[in-house]
């Protein structure tokens, strides 16, 4: 079950903040430019997915909870890197070399969580021993449910927050693959990262001027 709720609350925590970087963009950049989070979002699962294809060893039936877990704490951790580079990194599209390199480093920064999901999502789905029918109905659900929670969370928080909430769910996901065997300081750890970014994205729903600045805080 715990492998189940994992997939489920990664799948949750990524199509949540992909809707939600869809709304940031849509604001902080021109409108048509919104989309590119869905762009984005599918490079970074398709290099997850070659990463565990060109390194099985890594994920092995051996390794692969390690792994796994390994990869939660490190998609917990990056999503706050994404929300603080689009903050710092202007998006706008003219002829300089600049506006080239600005699109690079937004292009990494959307990508990153999601090389990390693709990674936890391949490697469950393609070397777990669970019932492949079970393991990719959980994906869904935690998928079509993180697009719901969207709708609710934008109602009650701004883009920034519900981003640094994804976080912490992400982190959840690396608490449920890690509940079962000898992964103790992996547990504490993603503990930590899910206190530190809920109590984060609370905080900053609720200040004046918000973490990430004025500039972004979008209901």
């Amino acid at each position: 079950m715990s492998v189940y709720l994992g997939l489920f609350t990664v799948a949750f925590s990524m199509l949540a903040l992909e809707v939600t970087l869809v709304r940031l963009l849509s604001v902080t950049t021109w409108y048509h430019l919104s989309f590119f989070a869905i762009s984005t979002a599918m490079l970074g699962m398709t290099a997850g997915a070659t990463n565990v294809y060109l390194r099985p060893s890594a994920f092995s039936r051996d390794n692969i909870q390690k792994s796994v877990c390994v990869s939660c704490i490190l998609l917990a951790l990056s999503i706050p890197v994404t929300l603080v580079l689009l903050c710092l990194v202007p998006l706008a599209i003219y002829r300089s070399v600049m506006s080239i390199f600005a699109l690079l480093v937004t292009t990494a920064a959307c990508a990153l969580p999601y090389y990390f999901a693709g990674t936890i999502m391949s490697a469950v789905l393609t070397k777990s021993d669970r019932p492949m029918g079970r393991l990719y109905g959980s994906d869904l659900l935690g998928a079509s449910l993180g697009c719901l929670f969207v709708l609710v969370g934008l109602e009650i928080l701004d883009a920034p927050s519900l981003i640094l909430l994804c976080s912490s769910t992400a982190a959840l996901g690396g608490l449920c693959f890690s509940w079962k065997g000898s992964l103790v300081w992996h547990r504490r750890l993603i503990l930590s990262l899910m206190l530190i970014f809920g109590v984060a994205g609370i905080a900053n729903s609720l200040s004046t001027s918000g973490s990430s600045g004025d500039a972004i805080l979008i209901s």
